[in-house]
């Protein structure tokens, strides 16, 4: 939980960090982030493409090579944040009830 507190702390976090705040909650809590919908499929299926595909991002993208079709619009960066600090603060929440 603190590497992901670390990471969405810094004024402009990376596309490969946000993914591993991205993993950091899926390899914790991943069934119940699905299943308590603390990520919509949708915006879920967004992130991961966006931040896999090297025509979207170029040189900030986490992989050199797309593993995917490239989404058409791909999520903006600030968009992204948010959408993790929703997830980290959602993951959060649960460990305290």
């Amino acid at each position: 939980m603190t590497d992901a507190l670390v990471i969405l702390g810094r004024s402009s976090p990376s596309w490969s960090e946000l993914y591993v705040v991205y993993e950091l909650v899926q390899s914790n809590d991943g069934s119940r982030m699905k299943q308590e919908e603390w990520i919509s499929h949708s915006d879920e299926k967004l992130f991961t493409r966006t931040v896999n595909s090297h025509i979207s991002l170029r040189t900030e993208a986490r992989h050199g090579k797309d593993t995917a079709t490239p989404p058409l619009a791909p999520m903006e960066k600030s968009k992204a944040i948010n959408l993790m600090k929703s997830l980290v603060r959602l993951w959060f929440k649960s460990k305290l009830c």
